[in-house]
């Protein structure tokens, strides 16, 4: 399966996937373009794991074809969608009020 068709089986799947992708890169301060690049800058980082972790827990299609929209590994989303819950439960990381500002902007 190629690239094109897995972001489209996402997409026809959850029509919002953009839309996440947009809020994440705009709460992290990362253009859309620096998100699906290879680039492990902080904020790109962040903006992926709010991604992973948002399609984990909404949206009904494994984590394979999750991984394959920013051509990554299925252990890679797992990784940050729990590195993100974890955040959520404790609250003292000072990424936790950009992943609040995340969740604030996707209600």
């Amino acid at each position: 399966m190629t690239y094109g068709k897995i972001y489209a089986h996402i997409s026809n799947s959850n029509p919002d996937t953009d839309r996440v992708i947009a809020v994440a890169c705009e709460v992290c301060g990362c253009s859309i373009g620096d998100f699906y690049g290879r680039r492990r800058r902080r904020e790109m980082v962040l903006a992926r794991a709010l991604f992973y972790w948002y399609a984990h827990k909404h949206y009904p299609v494994t984590l394979y074809k999750i991984a394959s929209v920013t051509r990554q590994n299925h252990a890679t989303v797992l990784h940050h969608s729990n590195r993100i819950r974890n955040f959520l439960f404790t609250k003292q990381d000072p990424e936790f009020t950009i992943i609040n500002q995340f969740i604030n902007k996707l209600s």
